[in-house]
C-alpha cells in the first residue's frame, strides 16, 4: 500500500512538474496558475524527501552519490554558463536577414534612427487581439535592433481607462514615449513609424522654406507636389515664401530652397535673399541646364561669388545612365564623404544635368554631394545635345565631374548647388531613391542630421517571424529540456558502466 502511495505521489509530482514547464512557455501571462501548479509539485517533492530521508541520507553519503552531486553541481554551472549567454544576446540582439529581397529588414535610414536611440523608449501598441500579432510583428523588427525599445501591448475593450488617458482615438495606434515626449502613431508603415521615433527624440521640427513657384502646385509632370507630399511625410514643417510679399525671408526657415529657377529674380527679391544668406542662412538651388540661353546669370554669379560654379553644360555617361537616354541622365553611385546619402537603395540618377565646381578659395570647405563615374564628360556644346550628335572634344571636361556640391562652414552646409532639378520632380516621383537622396540633402542642411526619409513598410511576401511562444519553447528547450536529457543520458550511462 505504502509503495502504492509512493509511485502515486511521484506521478503526480512529475506531473506537475511538466505542467508548470508547459504553462511557463505557452501561458505566461498567468503567473498565479502557474505559481500553484509549480507550489504542488514542491510540497510533493517535499513530501516524497521525507518518506524517503533514509534513503537519501544512505545516497549522499556513498561514492555513487557523491558522483551525482558532482554531476549536479556541473549541470548547474553549465545551466548558468547559458543563462548568462542567453542574457547578453537578449540584451544586445543580432538579426540576419536571409531573405533575397530583405523582406524581413527595415531600411538602411530606419536602421540608422533606431541604433541612435539611447534612452529607454516604449513602443505601446493599441490594438484588438485580431490585429496585435501582426503589428507586434513589424515592431518586433525595431526592438530587434535596440534593446532600448521596449514594446508593450493594451487591448482597448479590456483597459479602456489607459486608452483615455493617453488621447488614443483609433485602433491600432501606437504610443511612442520616452522621458520627454510622446506621440502616437496611427499608420501602420515603416515612414509613420520612423518618422514617430524621429520626433521623440529631437527638440523641434525642422522647417524648410520654398521660394515661392507655380510649380510647387503643379500636379503634372513638371510640378513638385510629390516632393512636397514626402517632405511633410518625413517630418518637415515647410513654408511657402514668395519674395514679392514679404520684407525678408523668415529668420526661422532653416533652409531656403530655390527650385528650377526659371529666370533671375527681381533685384528687390535677390537682395532678400542674399540677406537670409549674409545672416547665416542656407540657401539650396536645384539648377538645370538651359538650351536657349542662360536666363539666371545673377543667381550663378552669386553663387560663383560665394564658392560654387554652376556651369551651363550636361554631363553625359553613356555607359552608366538611364536606357534610352544616350548618356544624358547619368546614373550616380558616388556620394558624399559625410555619411549623408551612404548606403541608398536603389539607383539615383540625374536627367539632364549640369556640373558644379568649387572654387580656388572654398576648396577645404567644399563637399561634393553627387560624382558622376570616369567614364562621363561634361557637354559644352548644348547644340550637340539637340542634335544628338555628341562628340567629346577640347572643349569638355572630363569625368568624374560633380553634379552636385556644398560650401561649408564650421562643417555645417551654408550653400547648396544641386545639377538637377526634374529628378524630384513627379514625374520621377515612383523612384525612391531619388527622393530620398533629395530628402537626406535637406535633412542635412536643418541640422539634425538623424533624420531622414524611409519607404513604407509593404510586404508583399509573408516575412519570416519567430513569436514569442516559439521564442520561449526555444529558450526553454535550449536551456532545461536538452541539458536535463544530457545529464539524463549521462547518468544513465554512468550507472551502466558501474554496474558492468
Amino acid at each position: 500500500m505504502k509503495k502504492m502511495y509512493h509511485n502515486l505521489i511521484l506521478g503526480l509530482v512529475s506531473f506537475a512538474y511538466i505542467c508548470g514547464t508547459f504553462l511557463i512557455v505557452v501561458l505566461p501571462d498567468h503567473p498565479m496558475i502557474i505559481g500553484i501548479v509549480f507550489s504542488i509539485a514542491i510540497i510533493g517533492t517535499v513530501i516524497l524527501s521525507l518518506i524517503n530521508r533514509k534513503k537519501i541520507t544512505l545516497l549522499m553519503t556513498s561514492t555513487y552519490g557523491r558522483n551525482i552531486s558532482n554531476n549536479i553541481i556541473g549541470f548547474f554551472l553549465v545551466f548558468c554558463i547559458l543563462g548568462l549567454v542567453n542574457y547578453i544576446a537578449f540584451k544586445r540582439p543580432k538579426v540576419f536577414d536571409l531573405s533575397d529581397r530583405r523582406l524581413n529588414s527595415l531600411t538602411t535610414q530606419s536602421e540608422k534612427i533606431i541604433s541612435q536611440i539611447d534612452e529607454e523608449t516604449t513602443l505601446t501598441l493599441f490594438a484588438s487581439k485580431a490585429h496585435e500579432e501582426n503589428i507586434r510583428k513589424f515592431l518586433m523588427l525595431y526592438s530587434n535592433r535596440n534593446s532600448n525599445l521596449v514594446v508593450k501591448y493594451v487591448d482597448p475593450e479590456i483597459r479602456p481607462d489607459l486608452v483615455s488617458a493617453h488621447g488614443v482615438t483609433l485602433s491600432p495606434s501606437i504610443m511612442i514615449k520616452n522621458k520627454k515626449r510622446s506621440i502616437i502613431v496611427t499608420k501602420m508603415q515603416e515612414l509613420s513609424m520612423t518618422n514617430g521615433l524621429i520626433q521623440v527624440n529631437r527638440q523641434s521640427d525642422p522647417i524648410a522654406c520654398f521660394a515661392y513657384s507655380p510649380l510647387l502646385e503643379e500636379k503634372g509632370d513638371t510640378g513638385f507636389t510629390g516632393l512636397l507630399h514626402i517632405l511633410k511625410s518625413s517630418a518637415f514643417k515647410l513654408k511657402v515664401v514668395d519674395l514679392l510679399k514679404v520684407k525678408s525671408i523668415p529668420s526661422e526657415c532653416q533652409v531656403f530652397s530655390i527650385l528650377a529657377p526659371q529666370g533671375d529674380f527681381l533685384d528687390s527679391s535677390f537682395e532678400k535673399v542674399k540677406k537670409y544668406h549674409r545672416d547665416g542662412g542656407v540657401l539650396l538651388t536645384t539648377f538645370f541646364p538651359m538650351f536657349n540661353g542662360d536666363k539666371i546669370s545673377n543667381l550663378r554669379k552669386y553663387y560663383q561669388e560665394n564658392g560654387l560654379i554652376v556651369a551651363n553644360n550636361v554631363v553625359i555617361d553613356r555607359s552608366n545612365s538611364i536606357e534610352g537616354s544616350m548618356g544624358s541622365a547619368p546614373i550616380v553611385k558616388s556620394f558624399d564623404n559625410k555619411g549623408i546619402n551612404t548606403n541608398l537603395s536603389g539607383q539615383v540618377f540625374f536627367p539632364l544635368t549640369t556640373s558644379i565646381y568649387p572654387t580656388k578659395e572654398v576648396d577645404d570647405s567644399y563637399v561634393a554631394l553627387a560624382i558622376s563615374s570616369p567614364s562621363s564628360w561634361a557637354e559644352a556644346t548644348l547644340s550637340e545635345i539637340v542634335s544628338g550628335n555628341l562628340q567629346f572634344d577640347g572643349k569638355d571636361t572630363i569625368g568624374p565631374v560633380d553634379i552636385a556640391g556644398a560650401v561649408t562652414v564650421d562643417s555645417r552646409p551654408r550653400l547648396i548647388a544641386i545639377g538637377n532639378s526634374s529628378m524630384v520632380s513627379n514625374k520621377f516621383y515612383k523612384f525612391q531613391a531619388n527622393f530620398n537622396y533629395m530628402v537626406n540633402i535637406l535633412h542635412w542642411t536643418v541640422g539634425q542630421d538623424l533624420l531622414t526619409s524611409t519607404r513604407a513598410a509593404v510586404f508583399k511576401e509573408v516575412p519570416l517571424f519567430i513569436g514569442t511562444t516559439h521564442k520561449r519553447v526555444i529558450f526553454y528547450f535550449s536551456i532545461l529540456a536538452l541539458p536535463l536529457t544530457l545529464l539524463l543520458i549521462a547518468v544513465v550511462q554512468f550507472r551502466r558502466r558501474r554496474m558492468s
